[in-house]
């Protein structure tokens, strides 16, 4: 596979896309549990079990999710891998939308 997500070809890209849904869907920081009525993401953070909810992915709500290090890993700042925002808050969105609707347990009671 190529150095950079610029290199890949459609397929690779297309895979590699599918993979980050799945890493930002359940992963050893956080779990997707979906979006809810009013358009929120809603994440579970594991080591708490707080649930942490969002309209749009920013970078203080984002850190909120895993530590620097965890994103540093995943998003390197270096002209071959240089992601931007909307593709963390694009694999968020997806995320939420792949889990589905989120019912909190406070909604009717």
């Amino acid at each position: 596979m190529s150095s950079g997500k610029t290199d890949m070809t459609v397929a690779e890209r297309q895979a590699w896309r599918v993979r980050m849904v799945d890493e930002y869907s359940d992963n050893d920081r956080f779990a997707a549990l979906g979006f809810s009525l009013d358009g929120k993401k809603n994440f579970r953070i594991k080591a708490t079990g707080d649930v942490i909810s969002f309209d749009r992915a920013c970078a203080v709500q984002i850190a909120k999710l895993a530590d620097r290090e965890w994103w540093v890993a995943r998003f390197p700042n270096d002209t071959a891998t240089r992601y931007s925002m909307s593709e963390v808050t694009e694999f968020l969105c997806r995320a939420t939308g792949r889990a589905g609707l989120y019912v909190g347990a406070d909604i009717g009671e």
